[in-house]
């Protein structure tokens, strides 16, 4: 079978998956080819992939791509351990390139061991599926190695130290296939676009079998071993004081009602992108989020990402005399600002000849509602 019809046949056994999930099917019946193309290559085994000037023998699909900004780097600093040194070499041109997906049987998983050559083991090609796949398909992943500057990579790995325990622990808990209600939220979104180090990890777990005892289990007993994870697993465990009508609220509000459950935050492709094959909420969505939340904490992140990577930022609430910033704190004008200048030097932001007052008449100035 050719990919189209493999597809048509995977989109089918994906809705018997996540049958509980109404919106998701929702999702897959509206979708287009693309994004059901790209699931297929993503979680299925023995897919393999090829970054080459050329390619012989039959492919499941060829891509082209043309570099932007820091694409190519990003791609290098970040997977550089899942990249041969022909791909490597092709990346390091910066110029167009191709990639090619055909089926190949993976070596025995059962015969791995401990002295074999990492590049000839079963998670080696697995690895590369799960981490690079996303890397070439995926819209969002796409933007974001765009955008993301890396620096020092062993110092932008050690910032995000808690995500990569979690991935290990998500790989260990949730099968790949299972693992499309699967997201990181909240400021690790930050910490991974290289903005500032997470102190924390919000998780989010839409499990297909959430009501079988021993997935349930399972996933609190990660909870308990992670302290530093703030969970919301699907029908188990909600984050304190933001119940699923809350977070359906906040979706409603920030994208002017064109959403309107949580659950499309989760499955909708357009509001994350991957991180080693995990969804992360997207960079935007977070920030609107931040922008309505209104803490001093909150506006901090918002100026440090305008300025470390040069992009629009979404507008502030105006600030009042007296201000209701959400966090069950009455802060008056001074205090607030105060509040936020502090926050910008535990974050270490300095920018010359900044002037906070300055930056949030900007961040207010088109911006109606209070």
């Amino acid at each position: 079978m050719n990919l189209k019809e493999l597809c048509i046949n995977f989109k089918e056994e994906l809705k018997k998956i996540y049958h509980k999930y109404s919106i998701f099917i929702k999702i897959l019946n509206e979708i287009d080819d693309n994004y059901i193309e790209f699931l297929y290559l993503h979680l299925n085994e023995n897919i393999c992939l090829k970054i080459s000037d050329n390619f012989y023998g039959k492919y499941l699909k060829k891509i082209d791509m043309t570099p932007k900004g820091n694409y190519c780097q990003s791609l290098l600093k970040i997977y550089n351990s899942q990249l041969n040194n022909d791909e490597k070499e092709i990346l390091n041109k910066n110029n167009k390139f191709s990639v090619y997906f055909f089926y190949k049987e993976y070596p025995n998983k059962e015969q791995d061991n401990k002295d074999q050559d990492y590049n000839k083991s079963y998670f080696y090609y697995k690895n590369r599926r799960d981490f690079l796949v996303p890397c070439f398909l995926n819209n969002n992943t796409i933007k974001f190695l765009e955008l993301v500057n890396i620096g020092n990579y062993e110092e932008y790995k050690n910032n995000n130290k808690l995500f990569f325990i979690t991935l290990a622990n998500i790989r260990k808990n949730v099968k790949t296939i299972e693992r499309l209600g699967v997201m990181v939220d909240g400021s690790a979104t930050l910490s991974i676009h290289n903005v500032r180090k997470m102190k924390d990890l919000d998780l989010v777990i839409y499990h297909p079998r959430y009501y079988e005892p021993k997935v349930r289990y399972n996933l609190i007993n990660m909870h308990k071993q992670l302290k530093f994870i703030d969970p919301y697993f699907y029908n188990f465990l909600n984050w304190k004081g933001e119940e699923k009508y809350v977070l359906d609220k906040q979706v409603s509000y920030i994208t002017n009602n064109e959403f309107k459950d949580f659950n499309y935050v989760v499955f909708d492709p357009s509001f994350t992108y991957y991180f080693f094959g995990i969804k992360i909420i997207s960079l935007d969505y977070n920030l609107k989020y931040r922008a309505m939340r209104n803490y001093p904490k909150n506006i901090a992140d918002i100026i440090i990402t305008k300025y470390k990577l040069n992009i629009d930022v979404p507008k502030i609430k105006k600030l009042e005399d007296k201000i209701n910033a959400n966090d069950e704190r009455i802060y008056d004008k001074k205090d607030f600002i105060e509040t936020i200048l502090k926050y910008l030097k535990k974050f270490n932001f300095k920018l010359k000849d900044f002037n906070i007052n300055v930056e949030l008449d900007t961040l207010t100035k088109y911006r109606n509602d209070n």
